[in-house]
């Protein structure tokens, strides 16, 4: 899931039950891979992390092509963040 960090909760939650009841998915058998849970980005901005900015990529662009499709959350389309 691609989403903006302005969105609130409610909003974030709401685009997935609607994307799951649009897909007439399963929410018990559905799995999404949420950037903010499993990729860090504000390591890259923390100097104490051992982790290099190039590492965090190559992380962050495998989970993605592992994943094999992505669902972007976009909120007012007429008036962009």
């Amino acid at each position: 899931v691609s989403w903006c960090w302005d969105y609130t909760l409610d909003e974030f939650v709401g685009s997935i039950r609607s994307w799951l009841r649009n897909e007439n998915l399963c929410p018990d058998d559905t799995f999404s891979w949420i950037c903010f849970f499993c990729n860090n980005q504000y390591r890259i901005k923390d100097a104490a992390s051992q982790v290099s900015p190039q590492e965090l990529r190559s992380t962050f662009e495998h989970s993605l092509v592992q994943v094999g499709q992505m669902v972007i959350m976009l909120n007012d389309f007429f008036d962009p963040m």
